[in-house]
């Protein structure tokens, strides 16, 4: 029997507060998750990664993950960097 069931992709809105002085965040991680009915680690591909630089404000980043099948699902979810103020 074919595999026609996309996988299951999570994605959750990501808040940072920068350190004070900090014009941007890094090293965020930002990897949403992803489950299939029938391959156990799907592939998940974002536009950003938890190394990209994220200025302050909103960035969004889509997401895909696609199961050994090629059957996929797709995401969306917001990347807020804010600056942290000092004591």
């Amino acid at each position: 029997t074919k595999d026609v069931e996309a996988p299951q992709l999570n994605c959750t809105d990501v808040m940072y507060k920068t350190d004070v002085g900090s014009s941007n965040a890094t090293n965020l991680s930002i990897q949403p998750s992803a489950w299939d009915n029938a391959d156990t680690s799907p592939e998940v591909v974002c536009s950003h990664s938890s190394q990209d630089v994220f200025p302050f404000g909103d960035t969004e980043v889509t997401c895909t993950s696609t199961d050994s099948s090629g059957n996929s699902d797709n995401c969306s979810f917001v990347v807020t960097v804010v600056g942290r103020k000092p004591n």
